[in-house]
């Protein structure tokens, strides 16, 4: 069975599919919605198309690459969609579970997976009140998980948290270290071009660590900050801090 381009398709009541495959193909969102469908041998989402709801699906989840992964109503809902089999999300499409930590169902969990295998990009929207520290919310209720997902934009604060920094996964790392002779040794660091960091080492790690001023540079417009050391200290730590 195929539907395609279901504007908003909502399944009440419990749907006999006699092991066959439903396939969401399209503009459009289907919800399962609080009915078992216990038959269902597979449920593949392709083509632009969205899979929500809160309800019972028997057989196995595929969210292709283009096509989204949405559990709950929608709006301020939370409440888990059950995948009875295993649930794959493939790289290029999109899963996004609501969050409120005011609910008695915190997330809108996929919950009954057999196998997860992760791929895409995750999204967490949060449908309620400001999150404070200390919460926790269960998205996924998973026997195996494989697989990963894909990096997206990650954030800090510089400038003693006056400037919210947005960059990917390679920003704010080490690039290399490399020894050059006599124990001289030169760090590159990958940030955010203009702002100044500071390189600091210590010798040891164990509590109170004695982290001591090297130098302090601004990091290049290609991102790339390079500093040298030459500490007469047979090992080294090293770390960079952001500094007004």
């Amino acid at each position: 069975m195929q539907l395609t381009n279901a504007t908003v398709l909502q399944l009440l009541a419990p749907v006999q599919m006699n092991a066959h495959q439903l396939a969401l193909t399209g503009l459009g969102t289907v919800y399962f919605n609080s009915a078992a469908v216990a038959d269902l041998a597979a449920v593949v989402v392709t083509n632009s198309a969205t899979l929500g709801g809160n309800g019972v699906i028997g057989g196995a989840v595929t969210v292709c690459s283009g096509a989204t992964l949405k559990p709950g109503l929608g709006g301020t809902d939370t409440s888990p969609l059950t995948v009875g089999g295993n649930l794959t999300l493939a790289a290029g499409g999109t899963t996004s579970i609501p969050i409120h930590r005011a609910n008695t169902s915190r997330a809108a969990t996929l919950a009954g997976i057999g196998t997860l295998a992760r791929g895409g990009t995750p999204t967490v929207v949060n449908r309620g009140a400001a999150l404070v520290a200390g919460d926790t919310f269960n998205l996924f209720g998973a026997t195996n998980v494989t697989g990963s997902f894909t990096a997206g934009l990650r954030w800090w604060w510089l400038d003693r948290g006056n400037t919210l920094a947005v960059g990917s996964a390679s920003q704010n790392r080490w690039a290399t270290a490399n020894v050059v002779s006599n124990g001289v040794v030169v760090l590159v660091h990958q940030g955010f071009a203009g702002f100044a960091c500071a390189l600091e080492r210590a010798t040891n790690l164990n509590a109170p660590v004695n982290w001591l001023p090297v130098v302090t540079n601004v990091v290049a417009p290609d991102g790339l900050l390079n500093f040298t050391n030459a500490s007469p200290a047979p090992l080294n730590f090293f770390r960079t801090r952001y500094v007004p």
